[in-house]
């Protein structure tokens, strides 16, 4: 799965975080591993503390967040 979305760059979300991304919310810059400059609408791969591939989000500029487009949890 997580090839096709091999264009993407991708973001880690941080321990602390897990659970957030677990049940689908918005993430911010104090969730990441490290978080790049962001253009609104850039999609990105997301992935759990241990390196999973779980979700594609995108970044809101008016929300300063990221927002989930698609999840791939199990």
């Amino acid at each position: 799965m997580e090839d096709a979305f091999s264009e993407l760059e991708s973001l880690r979300v941080n321990e602390e975080s897990a659970r957030i991304i677990n049940n689908g919310n918005p993430l911010i810059a104090e969730n990441l591993v490290e978080c790049p400059k962001s253009e609104n609408d850039r999609k990105y791969k997301v992935y759990d503390a241990e390196g999973k591939f779980v979700a594609v989000y995108r970044y809101e500029c008016e929300r300063n967040m990221f927002m989930p487009v698609k999840m791939f949890l199990q």
